[in-house]
């Protein structure tokens, strides 16, 4: 019982306390001197890429990223190989990670991370610049396109398809 009382008491005291406050009282501005009155040329490095990062997320959701999100392989044809196994990794932070093994060679490809772009069903893997980084999602796959952002046509177009895990 007394519980219950203290309880009781706590509740109207902290509704009368806040209770009185009207909005404006309690929504506070930072005072004039304390805003920072800085001109947008002159962001750091570190503001730039975090705003660069939220127009990048901002633009991900209104592309409904989600129906990308994933991990993808697949063995993508190679002209002096038997093959490249290839594992592409895309997360709802705009984020890849791309794995790739040259099979039946010893050379041998560091994994690489980086950020993507989604538009129009296209991945772009952005900073990818020594072999196509645009990827076409097509029925839950994706489908790696040639250097100039093209279907790849002919015989062998199908074996660029990575597919969905």
């Amino acid at each position: 019982m007394k519980t219950t009382s203290f309880f009781t008491a706590a509740i109207c005291v902290a509704l009368f306390q806040f209770g009185c406050n009207s909005p404006s009282e309690t929504t506070s501005q930072p005072s004039p001197e304390l805003r920072m009155e800085r001109p947008l040329t002159d962001m750091t490095d570190m503001e730039e890429t975090q705003l660069e990062e939220a127009a990048v997320s901002d633009h991900a959701e209104q592309k409904d990223i989600w129906i990308v999100l994933g991990n993808y392989e697949g063995l993508l044809p190679c002209d002096d190989c038997e093959g490249v196994a290839t594992y592409i990794q895309l997360d709802e932070e705009m984020n890849f990670h791309l794995s790739q093994k040259y099979v039946g060679t010893d050379r041998r490809s560091e994994p690489r991370s980086g950020k993507y772009s989604f538009a129009d069903n296209v991945v772009t893997l952005l900073g990818v610049a020594d072999e196509p980084n645009k990827y076409l999602l097509e029925n839950k796959n994706l489908l790696q396109l040639d250097w100039n952002g093209n279907r790849r046509t002919g015989a062998n177009a199908r074996s660029y398809l990575l597919k969905r895990h």
